[in-house]
């Protein structure tokens, strides 16, 4: 048997020059490679940031938008002072807007405990309900119909019914009811040598309540922010009994207010504890005579940015800026 045999000419190998070039393309490759990678890496880690941030304000601007889109309600005597000491929700509606003076409006978050605080219709419960404030009133019999009024003793808001008949769950215990009279009035001071002021903004009288076991009562916690005070007179409203009876008449005959129902919401910042330079933003509703525990509406927040054009629109707009 006969066994083949390969000889090979060259058994040397790869040279010592070769093995360096190798090496060198080895290595440029392996360094391109990761710096691609860590370029991709970073690139995909600011994407998904910016989307997060995008995310984040987006939603936090429909919180906002969705809260102002019924905080006209905040015109019939919210108290709040915007960056000038004027009240941010003033309106003047009887003058020309040409003419007004000082008409914008602004308010500007920047700083931890700042907050911007109104209220707004609750539009799950439905459109304002007319109410006559007769009806909550039991009237007796006067002694002399030429000479002497009859009685009114107040019973109550819902008396007969009246309320809950076209608005079931607008008493539930707990809501905040807010009752206006559609005309706005100057106050006294407004007139000044017989002529009035067209430049002072009126109010429309209003009182704010919580319902309580039938009854609607003064929302005094909440006297920091709204104005109980008569528009005309300046004189405190302590019930909705004085309320009604303080009402100036319409055209003579028995005047008409508005029942809704509303809810206080407060927006506010604080710092962001991974970032001292930026906030969170928080919001809160008012309930069970408090403000209830906050939800974060937006993180990475450097400030929120609330006007108004003129006094004489009901627009609101903001800039959340982040």
């Amino acid at each position: 048997m006969k066994l083949l045999k390969f000889k090979f000419k060259d058994n040397k190998g790869f040279s010592i020059v070769e093995m360096m070039v190798a090496t060198a393309l080895f290595f440029i490759v392996s360094f391109s490679l990761l710096f691609f990678l860590t370029d991709v890496f970073k690139n995909q880690k600011k994407i998904e940031s910016e989307l997060e941030n995008s995310t984040d304000q987006y939603l936090g601007e429909r919180y906002l938008e969705k809260d102002l889109m019924y905080s006209s309600a905040s015109l019939y005597g919210w108290k709040l002072s915007d960056d000038n000491q004027n009240n941010f929700f003033d309106l003047i509606s009887d003058y020309p807007e040409n003419k007004i003076n000082n008409k914008t409006r602004s308010i500007k978050l920047d700083s931890e405990g700042e907050e911007f605080v109104f209220i707004a219709d609750r539009p799950l419960m439905g459109s304002p309900l007319l109410y006559n404030p007769a009806s909550a009133y039991t009237v007796g019999a006067s002694q002399n119909i030429n000479t002497t009024s009859a009685p009114l003793t107040f019973d109550s808001l819902n008396k007969e019914n009246v309320v809950t008949k076209q608005r079931s769950d607008f008493l539930k215990d707990g809501n905040l009811i807010l009752i206006d009279f559609p005309i706005s009035i100057r106050p006294k001071s407004a007139v000044f040598n017989g002529e009035l002021n067209m430049q002072i903004p009126p109010r429309f009288p209003t009182f704010l309540g919580y319902v309580n076991g039938g009854s609607v009562d003064k929302a005094t916690q909440l006297s920091s922010y709204f104005n109980f005070r008569n528009p005309y007179t300046g004189l405190e409203i302590s019930s909705l009994d004085q309320f009604f009876r303080t009402l100036p008449s319409a055209s003579g005959g028995s005047p008409f207010v508005k029942i809704r129902v509303v809810q206080a919401v407060k927006y506010f910042l604080k710092k962001n504890p991974d970032n001292k330079d930026e906030f969170v933003l928080y919001r809160s509703v008012f309930e069970a005579g408090s403000f209830q525990k906050p939800q974060v509406v937006s993180n990475k927040v450097k400030s929120l940015e609330l006007f108004r054009q003129s006094i004489a629109s009901l627009v609101i707009s903001f800039n959340l800026v982040k």
